[in-house]
């Protein structure tokens, strides 16, 4: 599984930067960001959780893009 994810023509190249070089690209940033937030809006938006539970899963995904996107690129 490793190697084939290694060698995936899409994935391959991401993953080989970020282990060898703990680096993510700018475009890889941007999709990741766009993701989260996709991800998580309906969600946020459908669901009957409460406001505080709404608030701690908003801190969550812009701490996750924060993090992200305070990973060099390369």
């Amino acid at each position: 599984m490793h190697r084939w994810l290694l060698e995936h023509p899409r994935m391959g190249a991401i993953i080989r930067d970020w282990n060898e070089n703990r680096v993510i690209r700018p475009r890889v940033k941007a999709a990741a960001a766009v993701a989260v937030v996709l991800i998580m809006t309906p969600a946020l938006v459908f669901s009957g959780a409460s406001p505080a539970l709404k608030a701690v899963s908003i801190c969550i995904g812009l701490g996750v893009i924060t993090m992200i996107c305070r990973q060099a690129s390369r």
